[in-house]
């Protein structure tokens, strides 16, 4: 049974990617080593059989790999995208002939704000909170 798609508000979404909306149903940008938190650890209970490891919502996760999920067809027009993260390995995918390890979505994920030195934080929660 298909998961439904779970559209999360992006924070200062650009103009030419929402049109100037206040909140966004686009997917973020994920790339390999980025880190991420799991904003949906919500799974019908089919997932289980097949999953021994499941992110947990408000963790951080390392991504190992992006690619192409199952639900994405031939001609479609949008995609579903799959992430492997460091932290937790699965079975492979008892329904996929080359035996790819179970992933997840990737809109369970929300990018980690991470920042390379404590001014740079600072001056953001300042500029965000209006000090």
């Amino acid at each position: 049974m298909p998961e439904t798609f779970d559209p999360r508000p992006l924070k200062d979404p650009p103009n030419e990617v929402c049109g100037g909306q206040t909140a966004c149903p686009i997917l973020w940008f994920m790339q390999v080593g980025q880190r991420v938190v799991c904003v949906n650890d919500t799974f019908e209970p089919w997932v289980h059989e097949y999953y021994d490891q499941l992110p947990v919502k408000d963790v951080t996760y390392t991504i190992r790999s992006v690619s192409l999920g199952r639900g994405t067809l031939v001609g479609s027009d949008s995609a579903e995208v799959r992430l492997l993260l460091h932290e937790l390995h699965n079975e492979p995918d008892p329904h996929h002939v080359g035996g790819e390890e179970l992933g997840f979505r990737s809109d369970r994920f929300a990018p980690l704000e991470e920042y390379e030195d404590f001014a740079t934080a600072e001056d953001t929660v300042e500029n965000t909170i209006g000090f």
